[in-house]
């Protein structure tokens, strides 16, 4: 005779995942991309300009120019 307590465990039988959850997912997925393209793009255009200025210091651009007098 088995008596059943009426458990289920999540690790034998997952439950699939609803479809709202597996969309909001996507687009947090693709949104976070877009950002991080964005950065990395930001990024690379302010080499390319240190690298054509011949920027080395370290410093900001406005921290180069030459103080008023």
């Amino acid at each position: 005779m088995s008596v059943g307590f009426g458990f289920t465990s999540l690790h034998e039988t997952p439950t699939p995942p609803l479809p709202a959850a597996v969309w909001y997912s996507t687009v947090f997925a693709a949104l976070t991309e877009f950002i991080r393209e964005l950065i990395v793009i930001g990024a690379n255009e302010r080499l390319a300009v240190y690298n054509h200025l011949d920027i080395r210091t370290g410093a900001i651009p406005h921290q180069l120019e030459a103080p008023a007098k």
